[in-house]
């Protein structure tokens, strides 16, 4: 089962770990700029709307995002759910789509 964290909720130590391991699953930043630019994307997810970044877990391990963005009528999602197994993915864009249609 995974567990799906908005970054919102995420302590600095968290998001650190974040920066720190994103390379892993394809969140990579190379430069201070890069990273700092990836701290205020990061940082407009909202409570009550779009956008909404969320990091997923597996057994405390980070193993995925959704990175999900909307306006009046359209919403997209970018992840690496593809690159997960069919159930983890089954289950991150299961996740994704409930969270859309709450918000």
């Amino acid at each position: 089962m995974l567990i799906f964290r908005n970054m919102r909720e995420m302590t600095k130590d968290e998001i650190k770990v974040f920066l720190r391991e994103g390379r892993k699953i394809g969140c990579a930043v190379h430069t201070k700029e890069e990273r700092q630019e990836l701290l205020e994307a990061l940082s407009r997810s909202k409570e009550t709307g779009f956008p909404q970044f969320v990091l997923v877990y597996e057994k405390d391990v980070l193993m995925g995002f959704l990175f999900i963005y909307g306006e009046e009528g359209h919403t997209w999602i970018i992840h690496n759910a593809d690159e997960k197994t069919y159930e983890q993915e089954k289950e991150m864009l299961a996740y994704g789509r409930d969270l859309c249609k709450k918000l």
